[in-house]
C-alpha cells in the first residue's frame, strides 16, 4: 500500500501557525514579567503593515540574556518546544527557536528539521573599550566560520546519504555558542549585542545602550504585542529607509523551505 504524502503548509498557513505560536508566547511573557521584543522583519512588518510584510515567511523576537534564560527554563506548552544546541541533537543555529511540534521541514533524505518555527534572538553584554571588543569578535569570527564550514559539509552530505549529522557539528554548535552567551555578565560592559544568524551584520545589532530601558506595544495582526519604543533607531539601523518597501522583484520570501503537517 503506498504511503499517504504528507500535507505541505503553504506560506499562509505557516504565517497563521506562527501568529498563533505568537500570541501564546507574548501571554507567558506577560504573566511572568519575562521581557521580549518584536524584531527585525516582523518588528518592521509591524510598523510599516500593521503586521506581517506580505511577501515575508518567517517571525523573529528578541529578549534579553537574563530573560531569555529564565524563558528557557519556565516556558511549557502543548503546542511549541523550545529548541536550542541543549535541546536538540543536531542543532545549527547560534540562537534559539520555538517550534510547532506539529509541523516539520523536510531537510534530506531522512533529515527532519524543525518545523514552523519563530526565532529568539538574545541580547548579550559586549566589551566597551575598542580593542578587547575587537579582540572579542576577532575569536567570535574564529568560531562561527568553522561552525558555518561545518554546517555547509552537513547540510551536502544529508542531500544524499542518510545522515543526520558529522564528527564534531555539536561540540562546534555549542562552543560558539557558549562563547557569545557566556563570555560577559549582561549590562556588566554598558554596551549590548543581538546574537543573530551573521556576524557580517555586528554593527547594525551593537548598541551602547540598552534597548529594553522603554517598551510600547504595536499592533500585528490585529493583536498587541511588545516593542522596544526605539523602534526607529533600530530599524533605521537595519534597513535604511524602513518604510518605503523594496522594488517588487525583491519581494520575495527570504527564507523559504518546504513545511508539512506531520
Amino acid at each position: 500500500m503506498k504511503k499517504e504524502a504528507k500535507k505541505q503548509i503553504s506560506l499562509e498557513e505557516k504565517k497563521s501557525v506562527q501568529l498563533e505560536m505568537l500570541k501564546e508566547i507574548d501571554a507567558f511573557c506577560r504573566e511572568n514579567n519575562i521581557r521580549y521584543s518584536l524584531a527585525f522583519g516582523t518588528l518592521l512588518g509591524a510598523i510599516r503593515h500593521k503586521g506581517f510584510i506580505p511577501w515575508d515567511d518567517d517571525v523573529d523576537i528578541m529578549m534579553p540574556l537574563p530573560d531569555m534564560l529564565r524563558f528557557k527554563k519556565m516556558f511549557c506548552s502543548k503546542t511549541i518546544k523550545y529548541c536550542d544546541v541543549d535541546t536538540e541533537k543536531y542543532y545549527e543555529f547560534g540562537f534559539s527557536r520555538l517550534a510547532n511540534i506539529d509541523t516539520y521541514n523536510q531537510t534530506g533524505i531522512i533529515a527532519k528539521s524543525y518545523g514552523v518555527c519563530i526565532d529568539l534572538y538574545p541580547i548579550v553584554a559586549i566589551p566597551k573599550e575598542i580593542k578587547e571588543r575587537d579582540s572579542f569578535f576577532q575569536k567570535a569570527t574564529v568560531l562561527f566560520e568553522h561552525r558555518i564550514r561545518l554546517m555547509k559539509w552537513k547540510k551536502q552530505l544529508v542531500r544524499y546519504f542518510p545522515v543526520k549529522t558529522i564528527p564534531g557539528f555539536k561540540k562546534a554548535m555549542k562552543d560558539y555558542r557558549d562563547y557569545m552567551l557566556n563570555t560577559y555578565d549582561y549590562g556588566s560592559t554598558g554596551e549590548f549585542y543581538i546574537v543573530a544568524g551573521r556576524l557580517s551584520i555586528r554593527n547594525r545589532t551593537m548598541y551602547d545602550f540598552d534597548l529594553f530601558e522603554d517598551m510600547m506595544e504595536v499592533d500585528f495582526e490585529g493583536s498587541k504585542f511588545w516593542s522596544i519604543s526605539k523602534y526607529d533607531f533600530f530599524l533605521t539601523l537595519m534597513y535604511g529607509d524602513y518604510m518605503t518597501p523594496p522594488p517588487e522583484n525583491q519581494r520575495h520570501p527570504y527564507h523559504g523551505g518546504h513545511y508539512y503537517w506531520k
